[in-house]
C-alpha cells in the first residue's frame, strides 16, 4: 500500500430496513468502479453481544466467527467483550500503493526492503490455504516529519503476498501512522491488493489498542474487522475481494511510501496473533513460520530499519522494533 493526503469517498448505494430493527447499507465504488469494490453492512440491533449471538448471527453483522481452539477462542472472547459501540463504515480510496516485495531468503533468515514480522507459509505447512488471520497492537505515535511521499508506517495482518512464491495478491487490514506535517495522522484500512486500500474503521490514535480480522470466507468475499478495544468502537466491512491465494499468513510492519520513508515509531508489540488454516486454528507460532527483518538494501544489505522480537512463550505475541 501507499499513503497519500487525499483520497476518494465510496458512496452508499441502498440502505434497508431490516426485521431486526437493523439497518444494511450497500456501498459502491462510485468514481471508481473498475476497483471491483462492493460491501453490504449490516448494522447490529441495540443490545447485540457478539459473546451469546448465534454463528448465523455473527455472520450476519460481519463480527469475525467463533473460533474453536483454546487459545483462539480467547483471543476472540477479549475482542469481543470489547466491542461496544458499532461505527459505520465511511470508507475512501486511497489512490495509490506500493507492491508487496520480500527478497529471497539467506542463511540468516528473511529479509526484505519494506516488510518486517512473522509469517506462516503454505508451503512449510504442508500446503494449507489460509483463510483468516488477527491480531492486537498497540497504535505506534510518529514525529512530524512532512514530506513528499510522506513518512508513514504501516502495520496489518493478512493472507498473501510472500514474493519469491509468485503471490503477488493480499487480502490484509491494519492502521498506519503517516508522519504528516504539522499534526501526524492515524488511520485503519483495508485493502484487497492489487485494488488500493480503503481508509475505513474507527478512529485511532497513539496508545490505542487495536484487534484486526481478516477472514476470507471464499467466493470472493472477505469479512474486515477493525475495533478499537480502547474506545470500545468497531466497524465490520464485508467486501468483495477477487484476489486471493491462501499462501502466507502475515503480521508486518510495513514501509508502503517507498525507501527511505520509515518514520522512527519506536516499538509496537504484537499480541493474539492468530490464524486459521484448513481446519485448524491457533497462535500463528503453533505452526512452521519464518522471520522477516526489513533491510535498507536488497539481500539482506545495508542497515536493519525493523524487526521483529522472538516470539512469546504464548506462541502468539512478539515486539516489532525500529531501528
Amino acid at each position: 500500500m501507499r499513503i497519500s493526503r487525499i483520497g476518494l469517498a465510496i458512496g452508499a448505494a441502498g440502505i434497508l430496513l431490516l426485521a431486526s430493527g437493523s439497518l444494511a447499507v450497500t456501498y459502491a465504488a462510485a468514481a471508481n468502479a473498475t476497483q471491483g469494490l462492493s460491501a453490504r453492512v449490516s448494522a447490529p440491533p441495540a443490545g447485540f453481544n457478539p459473546l451469546t449471538a448465534s454463528a448465523a448471527a455473527l455472520k450476519a453483522y460481519g463480527f469475525p466467527p467463533r473460533p474453536t481452539s483454546a487459545s483462539a477462542l480467547a483471543a476472540w472472547t477479549q475482542a469481543m467483550e470489547h466491542a461496544k459501540t458499532y461505527v459505520a463504515p465511511s470508507p475512501v480510496w486511497a489512490p495509490a500503493w506500493v507492491s508487496p516485495e520480500i527478497q529471497p531468503a539467506t542463511e540468516t533468515g528473511t529479509c526484505s526492503t519494506n516488510w518486517a514480522g512473522y509469517m506462516d507459509q503454505s508451503a512449510n505447512n504442508g500446503g494449507v490455504a489460509y483463510t483468516q488471520t488477527s491480531a492486537d497492537w498497540v497504535i505506534a505515535a510518529v514525529p512530524a516529519l512532512g514530506g513528499s511521499p510522506v513518512p508513514a508506517a504501516a502495520f496489518w495482518t493478512g493472507i498473501g503476498g510472500w514474493g519469491p512464491s509468485g503471490s503477488n495478491v493480499i487480502d490484509q487490514a491494519g492502521t498506519v501512522s503517516i508522519a504528516n506535517s504539522p499534526t501526524p495522522s492515524y488511520r485503519m484500512w483495508v485493502e484487497d491488493y492489487p485494488n488500493p486500500p480503503q481508509y475505513v474503521g474507527p478512529v485511532i490514535s497513539p496508545g490505542n489498542t487495536v484487534y484486526v480480522s481478516v477472514y476470507y470466507e471464499g467466493n470472493g468475499q472477505t469479512e474486515y474487522y477493525l475495533e478499537n478495544e480502547s474506545t470500545g468502537k468497531y466497524t465490520p466491512w464485508p467486501a468483495s475481494t477477487p484476489y486471493y491465494d491462501g499462501s502466507s499468513a502475515d503480521y508486518i510492519n510495513e514501509m508502503p511510501n517507498g525507501p527511505g520513508t520509515l518514520p522512527d515509531f519506536g516499538s509496537v508489540p504484537f499480541t493474539y496473533a492468530q490464524l486459521t488454516g484448513g481446519n485448524t486454528d491457533g497462535p500463528f507460532a503453533d505452526f512452521n513460520y519464518t522471520k522477516i527483518t526489513m533491510y535498507s538494501g536488497s539481500n539482506c544489505t545495508g542497515s536493519v530499519l525493523s524487526q521483529p522480537s522472538a516470539v512469546g512463550s504464548d506462541n502468539e505475541s512478539f515486539t516489532e522494533t525500529w531501528h
